[in-house]
């Protein structure tokens, strides 16, 4: 039956292999109600684990397809993205610029823009990580807002 479902020979003794292992570990810990349908133990058993084995291996595969990269845009190469990403980058600095608190105004630039780590801001502003999570979430709190207040103003690079 391994044999004819499986194309790969040496896979179909592999599991034909463990199939006889699993079947004489649960012989020895415990005996069949009706010995009977042994064979159809065996068989499902060998189903079972050549099932997992497709399984496996459909997990393993990693095949790249290149043509499908090739037809992926270059999200850098659309100048309108790149342009609209430089407005929202200037909008979110002045907006931040307009904080009053000015360790929210460096958290908020150091920690989202600069993307400098949790820790090395710690140290730096001298806060616990617990009270680093407090001052943050009060900072976007803040920003959140400052941004509802000027909800209406245009924040176009004309600006």
């Amino acid at each position: 039956m391994l044999e004819r479902r499986i194309a790969d020979q040496e896979l179909a003794r592999d599991i034909f292999q463990d199939t006889f292992a699993v079947v004489l570990t649960r012989l020895r810990s415990s005996p069949l109600d009706a010995p009977e349908r042994l064979p159809a133990f065996a068989h499902q058993t060998a189903t079972n684990l050549a099932l997992g084995a497709f399984r496996r291996d459909s997990r393993r595969r990693t095949h790249a397809d290149s043509d499908a990269l090739d037809n992926v845009p270059d999200p850098a190469g659309n100048p309108y993205l790149a342009l609209s990403r430089d407005q929202q980058r200037r909008a979110i600095h002045r907006l931040i610029a307009e904080m009053t608190v000015p360790r929210d105004r460096q958290l908020l630039l150091r920690y989202y823009l600069d993307e400098v780590d949790k820790a090395s801001l710690c140290a730096e502003l001298d806060l616990s990580p617990d009270h680093f999570d407090r001052v943050l979430h009060r900072a976007r709190g803040r920003l959140r807002e400052l941004l509802l207040a000027n909800g209406e103003r245009s924040w176009s690079a004309d600006e």
